[in-house]
C-alpha cells in the first residue's frame, strides 16, 4: 500500500508545501549576511550527493552557497557556479542562470562524476571530483556549515541528500515530505518558511531532534517569493466528513499535513432549508450552582452540582440523534445515555439528564424515592423504575438504554428500557449489574413509539437540582440496537471512555460527549463539530498556512425541489451560515447537481446570496464551489470575481488523461473558468462507490509491493476490473496543473 498511497500523495502536492500556502525565501539583500547551520556530516565518505536550491542573484558575485571544509557550492563573479570537495572543482555554466530571475538548480556528484540540471534542464559541466568526500573536521554540534555567504539576492528549498539522484526524482517544482522515495538520503532540508522563525533557519528534516542542521541568520531576512512562475504553493484540497475522521483510520496526521484546504462535508441541509452539522454543539452552561471541579474522590475533572437550583444547560439541543441518515439527523431507533454520577445528598426527583420538549417528548433520568434509592427514566411519558440500585457518597457508573417498541406496559416481556449500574470494588475491579427483566419496573403511559423523538427545540439539563458530581456523560444515538444500544459495553465506556480512536467505526454513533476536563467551559461538548476540528487543527501544529472549511451537502434532488426552492428556506440557509462560519476558514458549496437552466438559475441565486450576505463580511475566508466535468456550465460568470476557486470535479471512470486534459479542463477554459481559480481533481473511488477506494486494492484485492506497476491504470481481482489513478497518471495530471499554472487540485475523498 505504501508505494500507491505514498507516491500519489506526493505527487498530488503540484508545488504545493507540507499545509502551507505562502512560499517565503532567505535574502542577503547587500551580501554581507550569512546563514550559520549545524554540521553536515551525512556526506563523511559518501561516493555520492546531489545539492539543490532555487536562486535569484540580484548581482554576481564570488560567493558560498553551501558549504563547509569537505564541500562547497558557490558562485562566480561572471555568473558561473563551481561545486569543490577535496583539492578538485567542477565548473557549471548554464544561460539560464540570470541575475533578477528564479531558477532551480540541482548539482550530482556520482563517484566523482558531476551533473548539472538548471530548471531541469541539463548543464554544462567541466571538471570531476573525487570519488568519495573526506570526513569533515567540523564537529556535528558546530555551526561551520554556512549559506547564502556573499551571496546577494535570495535562496529557497535548499536540501543536501547524501545520494545521486536521478533526474525523475529532483521534486524540483516540488516540496518535500517524508514518503518521499529517497527520504532516507536527505540530510538536510531548509524550505526557508519559518514565519515565527524570523532570525532561524529550520532543518524540516529533522526538525528538533538531536540529528538537526537547524541555523542562525545574520544579516539574513525572509521575504515573500510572489515571482517565481516555476514554483508556486498551490491548493491541495481534501474532503472528508467527521463521521469519515472517525470510522477509517488511514485519514491520520500525514494526510492532513498533505492538504492544505480541508474541506469537511458536515453541513447537512435539512427540509426547512436549515443546516444540522454533524455532530452539532450541544455544550451546556453552568448556573451559579454548578461548576468545575479539578478532582473528587480518584476522578479528575468533574462537574459539580449544589443541590436545589443546580443546573447546566443548553438551550438549543438536539440529541440524541442518528447520524447516519439521509440528512445527518435521522430517528434514532436506539439511544444511550450513561455517566458516572457521585450522590453527596439524596434529592428526590434530582435531573442527572434532561432533555425535555414535552411531556410526550422528553428523556429524563433522575433520582427516584431516598427510601428504595431508585433510579427513574421517563421515555415520552412510558416511566421505568429500579429500586436499590444506587448509594450516596459513592461514584458509580449509570448506563439507561432505549429501544422503544409499540407494546403496553403490562406485558410482563415488555423491556424497552433496560438500566445498568457499575463500580470499583474494593480490589480495583469494575463490576455492573444489568437490570431488566423482572427487576424494571414500568408505568405511566404505555408506549406508542418505535423510534426516539427529534429534540427539537427542547432544553437539554445536566444536574438539575442534583446534589453531586457527574463525569463522563455520553449521549449514544444508533439506526439499529447494535450502535445505540451501550448494554454490552459498559465496562468499555466505564473505565476506558471514549478517547479519540480514529477507526472505530462504533464511535461514529456518539451523539455528544461530557467529559468536565475543561475548567474554563466545564460543559463543553467533546464530541462536536467545532472541537473535532480544534482536534485536526492539532495536527498541524507548527505548520501554517493550512485551512479547515466545511461544505454545505444535500441529497442531488432534494435541495432542488423541497429544501432550497423557497426564498424563507434560503432565509434559513444564510441565517445558520453566519453563525456557523465564524469558527472555520470558509465555505464550500457542493450542492449536487444543477443539470438544468431551472435549477442553475436557484443554484446561482443561492450562491449570490451566501456572497453578497455572508463572506461579505469575511473576506479573508475562502469561498468555493464544488461543480462537475459534465455539469458546470450555467454558472453565473459575473459570480466568480467573488469565488476564490472551484473544487471540479472530474469523478467519471476511466479518467485517463486526454479525458482530464480535453473533456474537462478545456471545457472549463471555454466556457469562461479562469485558470487562476481551477482545482482539478481525480477520484479516490474506483468505477463505483460500493467497489471501495484505492487503499481497497491492498486491504482486499491482492494488489501489493511485489506486484505494484506504477503504469497501472486497472486491476483485474476475481470477476471485477477496478479503474484507478495510478502515480504516473497523477504525477502527469499535477504537471500539468503546474505547467498550465492552475490554482491547484482537489480529491475525494482521504478516507479512500
Amino acid at each position: 500500500m505504501r508505494k500507491i498511497l505514498a507516491c500519489a500523495m506526493l505527487s498530488a502536492m503540484a508545488a504545493g508545501a507540507y499545509a502551507q500556502t505562502t512560499n517565503l525565501a532567505i535574502n542577503n539583500a547587500d551580501g554581507t549576511g550569512v546563514a550559520e547551520v549545524f554540521t553536515i556530516t551525512e556526506l563523511d565518505g559518501a561516493t555520492g550527493a546531489t545539492f539543490q536550491m532555487w536562486l535569484k542573484p540580484t548581482a554576481w558575485t564570488a560567493a558560498t552557497l553551501i558549504g563547509q571544509d569537505n564541500f562547497s557550492v558557490e558562485t562566480t563573479a561572471d555568473g558561473k557556479v563551481t561545486v569543490s570537495a577535496g583539492d578538485k572543482t567542477a565548473t557549471i555554466t548554464s544561460d539560464a542562470l540570470q541575475t533578477g530571475k528564479w531558477a532551480q538548480l540541482t548539482v550530482t556528484v556520482d563517484n566523482g562524476t558531476v551533473s548539472a540540471y538548471v530548471n531541469n534542464t541539463a548543464a554544462t559541466v567541466s571538471g570531476d571530483l573525487p570519488a568519495t568526500f573526506a570526513a569533515t573536521a567540523s564537529a556535528f554540534d558546530a555551526a561551520d556549515c554556512v549559506i547564502a555567504q556573499g551571496f546577494k539576492g535570495s535562496m529557497d528549498e535548499i536540501r543536501v541528500w547524501s545520494r545521486a539522484l536521478e533526474q525523475e526524482d529532483f521534486f524540483w517544482q516540488n516540496t518535500l515530505n517524508k514518503f518521499n522515495d529517497n527520504y532516507d538520503a536527505l540530510a538536510a532540508y531548509w524550505k526557508c518558511d519559518q514565519e515565527g522563525l524570523a532570525n532561524g533557519l529550520y532543518d524540516y528534516r529533522h526538525g528538533n531532534t538531536g540529528l538537526h542542521h537547524n541555523g542562525a541568520l545574520k544579516g539574513i531576512t525572509k521575504v515573500d517569493v510572489t515571482d517565481n512562475d516555476l514554483f508556486k504553493y498551490r491548493v491541495v484540497a481534501g474532503y472528508t466528513s467527521l463521521m469519515r475522521f472517525i470510522d477509517r483510520p488511514n485519514i491520520n496526521r500525514d494526510m492532513f499535513l498533505m492538504t492544505n484546504d480541508v474541506i469537511l462535508l458536515s453541513l447537512k441541509v435539512q427540509e426547512d432549508g436549515s443546516l444540522f452539522p454533524e455532530y452539532p454543539d450541544n455544550t451546556v452552561m453552568p448556573n451559579e450552582k454548578s461548576g468545575y471541579l479539578a478532582e473528587w474522590e480518584g476522578r479528575t475533572g468533574v462537574m459539580s452540582f449544589n443541590g436545589k437550583g443546580a443546573q447546566m444547560t443548553a438551550t438549543d439541543s438536539r440529541i440524541p440523534f442518528n447520524p447516519y441518515a439521509d440528512n445527518g439527523y435521522g430517528n434514532a431507533l436506539s439511544a444511550t445515555i450513561e455517566a458516572w454520577i457521585y450522590i453527596d445528598e439524596w434529592v428526590e426527583g434530582a435531573e442527572i439528564f434532561s432533555n425535555y420538549s414535552s411531556d410526550n417528548k422528553c428523556i429524563i433520568i433522575k433520582l427516584g424515592s431516598e427510601t428504595d434509592k431508585s433510579l427513574v427514566i421517563d421515555l415520552c411519558g412510558t416511566v421505568a423504575t429500579v429500586n436499590n440500585c444506587l448509594e450516596t457518597n459513592k461514584w458509580q457508573y449509570v448506563g439507561a438504554y432505549l429501544d422503544p417498541t409499540i407494546g403496553s406496559i403490562s406485558n410482563i416481556f415488555f423491556e424497552p428500557i433496560s438500566i445498568s449500574v457499575g463500580a470499583y470494588d474494593d480490589d480495583g475491579v469494575f463490576a455492573s449489574t444489568q437490570y431488566g427483566l423482572g427487576k424494571v419496573k414500568l408505568s405511566g403511559n404505555d408506549m406508542t413509539i418505535d423510534q426516539l423523538p427529534l429534540m427539537d427545540n427542547s432544553s437539554l439539563v445536566i444536574g438539575k437540582n442534583f446534589s453531586g458530581k457527574i463525569d463522563e456523560l455520553m449521549v449514544w444515538g444508533g439506526p439499529d440496537s447494535s450502535l445505540g444500544n451501550r448494554s454490552q459495553q459498559i465496562d468499555i465506556d466505564a473505565t476506558t471512555g471514549y478517547k479519540w480512536n480514529v477507526g472505530s467505526y462504533n464511535n461514529v454513533a456518539l451523539n455528544a460527549y461530557f467529559k468536565a476536563d475543561d475548567p474554563d467551559k466545564v460543559g463543553k461538548d467533546y464530541q462536536s463539530l467545532n472541537v473535532i476540528a480544534d482536534f485536526m487543527r492539532n495536527y498541524y501544529a507548527n505548520h501554517t498556512g493550512h485551512k479547515i472549511r466545511f461544505g454545505i451537502v444535500s441529497s442531488h434532488e432534494a435541495w432542488k425541489q423541497i429544501y432550497l426552492n423557497h426564498e424563507e428556506r434560503i432565509d434559513l440557509l444564510i441565517k445558520d451560515l453566519k453563525d456557523l462560519v465564524k469558527n472555520f476558514d470558509g465555505i464550500d458549496v457542493d450542492l449536487e447537481w444543477p443539470d438544468n437552466s431551472n435549477w442553475w438559475v436557484l443554484y446561482n441565486h443561492i450562491v449570490g446570496r451566501i456572497i453578497n450576505e455572508v463572506m461579505v463580511d469575511y473576506p479573508e475566508k475562502i469561498f468555493s464551489c464544488s461543480l462537475h466535468g459534465w455539469c458546470h456550465e450555467g454558472f453565473d460568470l459575473d459570480l466568480q470575481e467573488n469565488v476564490d476557486y472551484f473544487t471540479m470535479q472530474i469523478y467519471d471512470w476511466p479518467i485517463d488523461y486526454e479525458t482530464y486534459v480535453h473533456l474537462a479542463y478545456d471545457s472549463f477554459h471555454e466556457y469562461g473558468y479562469k485558470d487562476e481559480k481551477l482545482l482539478l481533481s481525480y477520484p479516490t473511488t474506483m468505477n463505483y462507490a460500493n467497489l471501495g477506494g484505492y487503499k481497497d486494492l491492498f486491504e482486499k484485492y491482492g494488489m501489493n509491493d511485489d506486484n505494484y506497476d506504477p503504469d497501472l491504470n486497472q486491476w483485474t481481482y476475481g470477476s471485477n476490473t477496478y479503474n484507478f489513478n495510478g502515480v504516473n497518471l497523477v504525477k502527469q495530471k499535477q504537471q500539468f496543473i503546474i505547467d498550465e499554472d492552475l490554482c491547484g487540485t482537489m480529491y475525494f475523498d482521504m478516507g479512500n
